[in-house]
C-alpha cells in the first residue's frame, strides 16, 4: 500500500502486544491516518503543572503518544516522509523542538514528527513537554518561519546562498532522475540539500560563468547546467556561458544564438508560463547542438510528445 493511500486503517489496540506490533508493522506502510482508540495513555502525560523532560522516543511509545490526541492540523503524508528520511540518514538532532502535551494529558504539537518516528522505525530524542494549557493548541507553531538551505547555507557563511542552494537542488534532482520530474514525496530536506555543497567545491566557479547569462538563464540553472556540462567538456562549457552571455559574433543558426533569442523572448512576453525543466530542455538542446557542431535554427521543447533531452 502506498504511504499516500487513502484507506484509513483501524487497528485494534486492545489485544496486547499483538495489536501493537501489528500497528508498527503497519504503519510502515501507511502513514496517512493511523486512527487509534484511546487506551488510557493519557494518565502517562498528565500534568497538573508544566513539566519538561528529555525522552528516547522509539516507534511504540510514538504509538501510544499519537493515541492521547483528539483533533489537529491536517496530516501532510510528505512532511511525514521527509522527516522520518532525515531520521533514517541521521540528520536528525535535538535541538529543542518539543513535543507538547496539555493538561488533560493529550498531544497537541508534534504528530508529523511522532509519525516519521513510526515510519523510520528510529528512536528519535526530543524534549517533551507536559502540563501545559489547553488553549495552548491555538498559537502551537504559529510564529514558526522554516528553515530554508539558503538559509542554512547563510549560517555558514556561504556566499550566493539562494542561487546556490537552488542549484543543489536542482543537482539533486538530476542526480536522482535526469529527466528532471518533481516528486514531491523524494523532495530532500533543507538540510540534505545544504550539506551537498562538500559534494561540489567548484560550484561558486560554475555560478561565476551563471551569471555571465542573467539576461537569459536564472543564476541557478545556469549554476546547475555549467557544472554538468563541464563534467562532459570543461572548455567548450566555459566558451558556451561566454559566448551565451555576450550575444556577440552569434550567427543565425548558432545554437546559442537561437537559445538566446528564445529566452529573451519568453522573459519579455507576459502571460507566458515557462517552468525550470522547460529552460534546462531547451539549454541541454543548445548544448548538445553547440558541443556536436551542428545548426539549430528553432529550439522547442514539447513535454507531452517529446522526451526530456539527455546531455551529450
Amino acid at each position: 500500500m502506498s504511504i499516500i493511500g487513502s484507506t484509513r486503517i483501524f487497528f485494534n489496540l486492545f489485544k496486547g502486544g499483538n495489536g501493537m506490533r501489528g500497528l508498527l508493522k503497519k504503519s510502515k506502510r501507511s502513514i496517512t491516518a493511523v486512527k487509534v482508540k484511546e487506551i488510557g495513555y493519557t494518565k502517562r502525560y498528565k500534568r497538573r503543572t508544566m513539566e519538561s523532560v528529555t525522552m528516547d522516543i522509539n516507534p511504540k511509545m510514538a504509538v501510544e503518544m499519537l493515541s492521547t490526541m483528539v483533533g489537529n492540523r491536517t496530516l501532510t503524508d510528505s512532511h511525514v516522509l521527509k522527516l522520518a528520511n532525515a531520521m533514517k540518514d541521521s540528520e536528525w538532532m535535538t535541538n529543542g523542538e518539543t513535543i507538547k502535551f496539555n493538561i488533560d494529558g493529550r498531544v497537541f504539537d508534534g504528530q508529523h514528527r511522532l509519525r516519521g518516528i513510526i515510519q523510520s522505525g528510529k528512536t528519535i530524542r526530543t524534549v517533551v513537554v507536559m502540563g501545559l494549557p489547553r488553549q495552548c493548541f491555538k498559537t502551537a507553531g504559529v510564529d514558526q518561519k522554516k528553515r530554508s538551505a539558503a538559509d542554512n547555507l547563510k549560517i555558514e557563511n556561504v556566499k550566493n546562498a539562494s542561487a546556490i542552494a537552488s542549484a543543489l537542488r536542482l543537482l539533486y534532482m538530476y542526480d536522482k532522475n535526469e529527466n528532471m520530474t518533481d516528486n514531491a514525496f523524494e523532495r530532500p530536506s533543507s538540510l540534505k540539500i545544504s550539506n551537498s555543497i562538500s559534494l561540489y567545491p567548484g560550484i561558486q566557479e560554475n555560478l561565476s560563468f551563471a551569471v555571465k547569462c542573467k539576461e537569459t538563464l536564472p543564476a541557478s540553472i545556469g549554476t546547475f547546467l555549467h557544472l554538468i556540462f563541464s563534467l562532459s567538456d570543461s572548455e567548450k562549457a566555459d566558451r558556451f556561458f561566454s559566448l551565451l552571455g555576450a550575444g556577440t559574433n552569434l550567427s543565425v543558426g548558432n545554437p546559442i544564438y537561437s537559445l538566446r533569442e528564445k529566452c529573451i523572448a519568453i522573459r519579455t512576453k507576459s502571460g507566458i508560463r515557462v517552468t525550470q525543466r522547460d529552460t534546462i530542455a531547451w539549454t541541454i538542446k543548445a548544448w548538445n547542438a553547440y558541443k556536436n557542431n551542428y545548426k539549430l535554427h528553432k529550439i522547442g521543447w514539447n513535454r507531452t510528445t517529446e522526451k526530456f533531452p539527455q546531455i551529450s
